[in-house]
């Protein structure tokens, strides 16, 4: 495997610093496959042009590894004006096969509950999709898995012939209600359609339409996330950088060597997911630093530089 490094400039002090983020939830696990911050490993599939999950959501924290809070009674989902999941009827057993219920908040909340490289679509980003299979009229047949086992008989015109294999999770409505299991799915975008409301779109088992709907923020959905758009540009190496680190992957040590000669003194520090420092080391121009990830999970790293006024950001793969 073989990871391009991604740069990001930003203007800050002039302090010479590289840091390295362990994002131990984020872990690609190949490009047919994305691990969420829980280990839940999802299957993906390419439409046109986008990659999408090809299972529903099932984490129960945010990216950063803070807790999503998982709200059963009704009147404490009722009133809820902040992210939030549950399982349908408050029943794990079917989170396997149907996954869970977010409410629009978890969605906007800038933690967010897609792996790294991946997001919550906008109305534009489903729409775009929804046209690729050749308009409302049809998409729902070809994006809703075949047969009557998950959904509910007749699962008109399903031939699941994008790869999507949408399945019927139901809904949490407003109210603290459940309802629809294996007769809607029902799918969190990001677009807002007012104060108040969301779009939803929505598949149906007595219908081959994909529906344009629109819901109360409240509501709980499914949710499947897509690759974001740039996402290919950490597939490959790049040759024209700041940072040096290898090998990479790495399965133990790696070495970051600062490449040109315009970095002062460097400082290289470690920082768990939670932002704690377990590792600093000061070395100068273009000195090489040793870094010891053997005792960290697998999973990407991000690794920074802050040079003068520039900042470069890098990424790195931890193995098992």
């Amino acid at each position: 495997m073989k990871i391009k490094f991604c740069f990001l400039i930003q203007s800050l002090n002039k302090v010479v610093v590289v840091s390295i983020f362990l994002l131990y939830c984020n872990i690609l696990k190949a490009q047919d496959t994305v691990a969420d911050i829980d280990a839940n490993v999802y299957s993906t599939i390419t439409i046109g042009a986008q990659v999408w999950m090809k299972e529903n959501l099932k984490t129960t924290h945010y990216r950063n590894g803070d807790v999503i809070p998982n709200i059963t009674g009704v009147s404490a989902w009722v009133g809820l004006t902040t992210g939030a999941y549950c399982n349908y009827n408050n029943d794990n057993t079917i989170v396997a096969t149907y996954g869970r219920l977010y409410n629009w908040y978890t969605i906007a909340d800038d933690r967010n509950i897609c792996p790294v490289g991946w997001h919550v679509p906008s109305k534009t980003e489903w729409d775009t999709m929804i046209d690729h299979l050749g308009g409302t009229s049809v998409a729902g047949g070809k994006m809703k898995e075949t047969g009557t086992f998950h959904w509910e008989n007749p699962n008109t015109g399903a031939t699941n012939s994008s790869g999507f294999s949408a399945l019927p999770g139901g809904q949490r409505a407003s109210d603290g209600s459940f309802g629809d299991l294996k007769h809607y799915g029902i799918f969190s975008i990001a677009t807002e359609k007012n104060n108040t409301e969301v779009w939803s779109p929505s598949l149906y088992y007595e219908s081959s339409q994909a529906y344009n709907y629109y819901d109360s923020k409240k509501s709980g959905f499914s949710v499947r996330c897509l690759k974001d758009s740039h996402i290919n540009d950490i597939i490959n190496f790049e040759t024209n950088k700041v940072i040096e680190i290898f090998p990479n992957p790495t399965s133990g040590i790696i070495t970051v060597s600062l490449s040109t000669n315009s970095l002062e003194d460097a400082i290289l520090s470690v920082f768990t997911l939670q932002g704690i420092p377990v590792f600093s080391k000061t070395f100068n121009n273009k000195a090489d630093a040793a870094v010891d990830l053997t005792d960290y999970p697998a999973g990407i790293n991000k690794v920074k530089v802050i040079a003068g006024e520039t900042e470069y950001a890098e990424m790195i793969f931890k193995n098992n």
